[in-house]
């Protein structure tokens, strides 16, 4: 089994806004293979997308917050959203809602997995 590393962000789309990018953070060196969300405040179910960027380029194309919702079942890492991009570097995520005011502030807390560099040689 790989060895895995992760990294949080919380990330807050006020009730009067559309849009919102999180603060950045600096992902370890290696691979990040999956991301996994979880959300309060959406009490309506509206569809609000997550992306990540990297220098206002997108890494993960925006979809809704239930594509990375975690899913039961298979062991921790292959209940995560799969992505593939590298770790290493700075990322921001964006939340987008189609309504540009809702009852309520969604906020959203963001794991990463990373596998480091030094893991992914030994496979």
């Amino acid at each position: 089994m790989k060895k895995f590393e992760t990294k949080i962000i919380k990330v807050t789309l006020p009730a009067a806004n559309s849009t919102v990018d999180s603060t950045s953070i600096k992902l370890p060196d290696g691979k990040v293979i999956g991301i996994a969300q979880v959300n309060t405040g959406n009490a309506t179910g509206e569809l609000i997308n997550l992306s990540i960027l990297n220098n206002g380029n997108e890494v993960l194309s925006p979809s809704d917050l239930s594509f990375s919702k975690q899913q039961p079942g298979g062991g921790f890492l292959n209940s995560l959203r799969p992505v593939d991009f590298s770790g290493g570097y700075e990322y921001n995520v964006r939340l987008t809602a189609y309504t540009p005011n809702r009852a309520n502030d969604v906020t959203v807390q963001v794991l990463f997995a990373v596998v480091p560099n030094q893991e992914l040689s030994s496979c």
